[in-house]
């Protein structure tokens, strides 16, 4: 085939819709927590389903050690050293004079100016969603609105880690996921990119009553018994089954 006649091809050719794009991320979800990394004790069926249907990365690197770093790369693209996010809050933690080195100097929220992958998506004409945690900065242009999504939803902005008492509800698991499914049947016509950052399984621990009940009595494993990660664990994998199935 010639280069003039794969060129007359492809401009006959359908234009495929783009794919729509459902990203969730689990704060602080250790990667032996779950059932098909070998846990013996906390519950994640549905993970484990995904595993089996799709794909499993399992050595991944990842660009940060904690929360608002990993969020920054994963949404620029870019390393620590070029977006300045490299700790929460700040690089001073910890007693300061047992520090070998002199604390690199942190940003606490996103640079305006980097175009963030829910920017690039709409600009390809995706609609965009953001349901739960940002982390990147709430002012001066760093908000989500002005990083290039089009909703932005959390319950428990501003201080998403105090413990609040709502047992139909821990850690905002079930309000994000309803936002977040409403969001995706809005607009099932057009290509979409749903953030469902949850807040769980950070520390404040929450749960449902019967579910504490049920790990409490629960015969612990010879690797992992503690029953309140996977109190609010069990609920964050709960959410799939009921929203995204």
């Amino acid at each position: 085939m010639t280069r003039r006649e794969f060129s007359a091809l492809m401009l006959a050719a359908p234009a495929r819709r783009p794919p729509n794009i459902l990203f969730i991320l689990a704060d602080d979800l250790g990667w032996k927590d779950t059932g098909y990394n070998g846990s013996d004790f906390y519950e994640t069926p549905n993970i484990d389903a995904l595993t089996r249907q799709g794909m499993v990365f399992s050595q991944a690197y990842a660009c940060g050690a904690n929360c608002a770093p990993s969020r920054a790369c994963l949404l620029s693209g870019q390393y620590t050293p070029r977006h300045g996010i490299f700790a929460v809050d700040n690089t001073k933690r910890g007693p300061e004079r047992l520090m070998r080195m002199i604390p690199v100097p942190n940003r606490t929220s996103l640079d305006p100016g980097i175009v963030t992958l829910a920017e690039a998506l709409k600009s390809a004409g995706y609609v965009t969603g953001l349901f739960g945690k940002w982390h990147l900065g709430d002012r001066n242009g760093s908000e989500p609105p002005a990083q290039g999504f089009d909703t932005y939803y959390d319950p428990r902005f501003p201080n998403p880690n105090q413990k609040r008492d709502l047992p139909e509800d821990p850690k905002g698991i079930y309000s994000l996921t309803r936002a977040a499914g409403d969001f995706m049947e809005k607009h099932r016509a057009r290509p979409f990119f749903a953030y469902v950052a949850h807040h769980a399984i950070h520390t404040a621990l929450e749960a449902r009553p019967e579910s504490l009940a049920k790990f409490t009595a629960k015969a612990r494993g010879a690797q992992h018994g503690n029953h309140s990660p996977n109190d609010t664990a069990e609920h964050l994998h709960d959410h799939l089954r009921k929203e995204y199935a």
